[in-house]
């Protein structure tokens, strides 16, 4: 049986690829790390690294032991948060994608500080692979985020979808499209204001369009959901963004939108955690929270 130390150190070891930057990041000698990782293969009696080169390459046996030694470090911290919450240090870490933050968050952690107003929320909104990373990472305790495609870490994740969301194209009201019905080919060669890449909105258009065989212009990229609308307002191009952040505008006309015949483009909004992760009853109240959220929302309610 090898120790919580050991294992953080074979998981810095993992993650440097480099006994020396390992031993820097942990604040040990080098030989000391090496001496470390010769034990703990000498427990298994198997190569946890091999050296080609200046470089450590893991062995099989090494990325089994590093998915292992993750979850059993992440409830290691659960542990020391869950006795610190009972001393009285209480808090839980939220996350949630660009949507959500700017249209629910504010809502969804003003409901949860009434049930418990003694315990501290820690909010980041950003990117939605960032926060699943996070979540990996145990950095977060729980997310809300939209579906995604590809993600090769789905596995390490309880999913749970709690609202109907959709992302829509937009246009300015002179647009030849703008208010009308088409089909997707007809957006072809069609100037485009896009998000960044790794943007929920942008990553499922950029799908959409390669399933299709579509071609548009991208003539802007840019992080700023208003300085797309301000361009679109102005006819520079067309854009494709989350409902949720455009809403306002559209009921004002500021923009309108370019409805699709033949392409769906909605999308859920998902509860995420670690499936390792232990649930305590301020965490089970706050996921609860974003359910009732979920359901009680007309327009966004899932249909199950």
């Amino acid at each position: 049986m090898i120790s919580n130390r050991q294992l953080e150190v074979f998981a810095a070891v993992y993650e440097e690829r480099s006994m020396t930057a390992a031993a820097r990041k942990i604040h040990m000698t080098q030989p000391a790390v090496s001496q470390m990782i010769k034990d703990i293969e000498n427990a298994y009696e198997t190569k946890l690294f091999e050296r080609y080169g200046s470089r450590l390459h893991v062995t099989q046996a090494g990325n089994i032991l590093y998915d292992y030694a993750r979850r059993i470090m992440n409830l290691y911290t659960d542990l020391d948060e869950e006795i610190r919450r009972n001393e009285g240090v209480r808090e839980i870490r939220i996350g949630g994608n660009i949507s959500v933050g700017t249209a629910q968050m504010i809502y969804l952690v003003d409901e949860f500080n009434k049930l418990h107003p003694d315990i501290k929320v820690k909010v980041m909104v950003y990117q939605a692979p960032v926060i699943m990373n996070a979540i990996l990472n145990n950095e977060l305790d729980v997310a809300m985020v939209e579906d995604q495609t590809g993600n090769s870490f789905s596995g390490e994740f309880i999913s749970e979808p709690y609202y109907l969301d959709k992302i829509v194209i937009t246009a300015s009201p002179e647009h030849r499209f703008a208010g009308k019905t088409v089909k997707l080919k007809e957006l072809q060669n069609e100037n485009f204001l896009f998000r960044e890449r790794g943007a929920g909105v942008r990553d499922k258009f950029d799908h959409i369009l390669r399933s299709h065989d579509v071609n548009v212009n991208v003539v802007w990229q840019c992080t700023s959901t208003e300085a797309i609308v301000s361009a679109v307002s102005r006819n520079m191009g067309i854009s494709v963004l989350p409902y949720l952040l455009v809403k306002d505008f559209l009921d004002k006309g500021v923009i309108n939108e370019i409805k699709l015949s033949d392409v769906s483009l909605s999308r859920n909004l998902n509860i995420i955690f670690h499936k390792d992760k232990v649930i305590t009853k301020p965490l089970e109240d706050f996921i609860n929270i974003v359910r009732s959220f979920g359901k009680n929302n007309e327009e966004g309610a899932i249909r199950r």
